[in-house]
């Protein structure tokens, strides 16, 4: 299918063959190749979500009107401090794709590039995806398996750096 492609050239475009001490001694993978794409939405994270941001965004607006903050946030990749992360052109294109999108969103409403919103790789295991998606995340359980900087959850711009913390099922692939 077109999105399974489309997700074929967001690994291959954020794919790292690096060696961190996460792995362990775990081999690197050459490249991954995109089995399947289930697309699962939890409505009530989105919509919690999106009632963050939109609360984020109305303080910066706040502050840049008032002088309380000095300015907007300073966009990814406008300096060589701030790189645009691996996955900027792929995931757009993959949000743009989905399709059905959340009542009262557009799809080039997904990332806002304001408050520099970008898509990342979470890795874990098939049950702790399942609970994510039916539930969120649960943070007095975050960094259960991986916390070198402290609990919390962590995001990777690369595949690979989260495929470092999955699992293989049964049939020796990673999900």
């Amino acid at each position: 299918s077109h999105l399974k492609n489309l997700f074929q050239t967001l690994f291959n475009e954020t794919y790292q063959r690096v060696w961190t001490r996460d792995r362990g001694k775990g081999k690197i993978a050459k490249h991954f190749v995109v089995e399947s794409v289930e697309r699962v939405w939890n409505l009530d994270s989105w919509a919690s979500y999106c009632a963050y941001r939109d609360t984020v965004r109305s303080e910066i607006m706040i502050g840049c009107a008032t002088g309380g903050v000095e300015g907007a946030l300073e966009p990814l990749g406008s300096s060589e401090n701030l790189e645009q992360p691996m996955t900027s052109g792929s995931a757009r294109e993959i949000l743009l794709r989905l399709g059905g999108v959340p009542q009262g969103e557009e799809p080039t409403d997904l990332l806002d590039d304001t408050l520099n919103e970008v898509l990342l790789f979470h890795g874990t295991n098939p049950q702790a995806a399942d609970a994510i998606t039916s539930q969120d995340f649960i943070i007095f359980r975050a960094g259960a398996h991986g916390s070198l900087f402290g609990r919390g959850v962590y995001l990777a711009e690369s595949c690979s750096k989260s495929d470092e913390y999955t699992r293989p099922i049964e049939s020796g692939e990673r999900s």
